[in-house]
């Protein structure tokens, strides 16, 4: 079929706890029946109708959590931005220490 399409107006209009759009990389997701977000559903409820790709982008590595999500998906929004400047050197940074091994630890540091 047919992918549908939204506005980022559109998806503003869904800005309620039962009724929770966002848009994450230009995609649209009704998160309404997702219960079961780690840091619980009031930080859904702060993004609901918004274009939430950066503060989602910060704290979740996209490649395990937009599957999960794949059956929330409603479709594209036509006029979504880019990720801003700043979120995309947050990557680069991120990417640079991960390849530095910067993320890997010895537990007996926490042993003192």
């Amino acid at each position: 079929g047919v992918e549908k399409e939204y506005t980022i107006a559109e998806v503003r209009k869904h800005n309620k706890c039962l009724d929770n759009w966002i848009i994450l990389g230009g995609k649209a997701y009704d998160v309404s029946g997702f219960d079961s977000h780690p840091g619980g559903y009031s930080i859904l409820e702060q993004c609901a109708g918004t274009d939430s790709t950066d503060a989602f982008s910060v704290n979740h590595d996209p490649e395990q959590v937009l599957p999960l999500l794949q059956k929330y998906y409603l479709g594209e929004v036509k006029d979504a931005k880019e990720p801003s400047a700043v979120i995309k050197d947050f990557h680069d940074l991120d990417s640079h220490f991960e390849a530095e091994g910067l993320y890997r630890t010895d537990v007996m540091y926490y042993a003192k």
